[in-house]
């Protein structure tokens, strides 16, 4: 089955290739560009992440239907479209609080953020990837200028759209249970 005959493998397939963009770009601009995330900008690293695995599963445990077999699973594709979206949502708001609440203050020590990502222990499994070794006034430079925050929301937000898709995919895809008329027709 190729990804394109099944719209929910291909929203999988899209969630996991935008957040793996947003991923390789936020380590580029840190690599080359030397830009040092904020808190904020790691949380949303770690949302990115989340997403990413999710839909990865998710677009390979699809493929695994045979040719021809009927689609089952429906409720269980959109648990799953489902609560990409809810992720993608959390990104939302980590994104939007950085772009529009904490863009004039310059700083965001100890937040929030700070407090989730001491409690993952990710920063010190992986400081490149997690690590907050910048404020957030220096953290959200722009790129083509627009701020890397508000990117980061234009991301989560086609990670939203392509979710919710992904769950209409699955509910269209689903077979009526069957009923008394289905039965009938059956013998």
């Amino acid at each position: 089955m190729n990804v394109v005959s099944n719209p929910f493998r291909a929203a999988m397939a899209a969630i996991a290739a935008l957040s793996a963009l947003a991923l390789l770009a936020a380590s580029g601009w840190q690599a080359i560009g030397d830009a040092q995330p904020c808190p904020w900008c790691t949380l949303q690293r770690l949302v990115f992440w989340a997403t990413l695995v999710v839909s990865a599963v998710a677009f390979v445990a699809t493929g695994a239907r045979r040719r021809n077999e009927p689609s089952r699973g429906a409720a269980l594709r959109v648990g799953i479209a489902g609560s990409i979206a809810a992720i993608a949502l959390t990104g939302i708001a980590a994104a939007g609080y950085q772009s529009f609440l904490l863009v004039d203050t310059g700083s965001c020590a100890l937040t929030f953020a700070d407090r989730v990502m001491d409690a993952t222990g990710l920063p010190q499994a992986w400081p490149f990837m997690f690590a907050a070794t910048g404020p957030c006034g220096d953290a959200n430079v722009p790129v083509a200028g627009i701020p890397m925050s508000v990117w980061s929301l234009a991301l989560f937000v086609a990670v939203f759209a392509a979710a919710v898709a992904a769950a209409a995919a699955a509910l269209r895809g689903r077979e009526p249970a069957p009923g008394p008329q289905r039965v009938a027709q059956a013998r």
